[in-house]
């Protein structure tokens, strides 16, 4: 039956001119065409997604590595600012120290002074008496 209606209708527009054939033929190849080209750009709109989809991942890894050396590098330099700090701190206290030896040395020689003062005193009674006693 539909073989019956399909070949009238055939026959109908071969007699009404081949321009009907024609069309429908172009407009068979042209929906085929139209059905390739949209499963082809879905294949390539999918696979530049998954490319895009690639990069993100890659920039989020770059960024997580990023903020862990900055992380890292932050707490060296708390480290370092610590290190110095106690540096700066010891640094202080010898200079403290150094002046504090300085301060007793000098109270230190004079005391010596005034000790060879008393030696020089003593040893001039000394040979006071010797002269005497002779």
């Amino acid at each position: 039956m539909i073989d019956e209606v399909l070949g009238k209708a055939l026959e109908w527009m071969l007699a009404q001119g081949g321009g009907y054939v024609l069309s429908l033929f172009a407009g068979f190849f042209a929906w085929i065409l139209y059905k390739q080209n949209n499963e082809l750009t879905e294949k390539a709109n999918n696979e530049l997604r998954e490319q895009y989809e690639k990069r993100l991942n890659e920039f989020k890894e770059l960024l997580d590595v990023m903020n862990n050396s900055t992380n890292t590098v932050n707490a060296m330099h708390n480290s370092l600012t610590a290190s110095s700090e106690a540096i700066n701190q010891l640094a202080l206290g010898f200079t403290t120290l150094l002046n504090e030896f300085h301060a007793q040395q000098g109270r230190w020689d004079d005391r010596r002074g005034a000790i060879a003062d008393q030696l020089k005193d003593i040893q001039q009674r000394l040979e006071e008496l010797r002269r005497r006693a002779a």
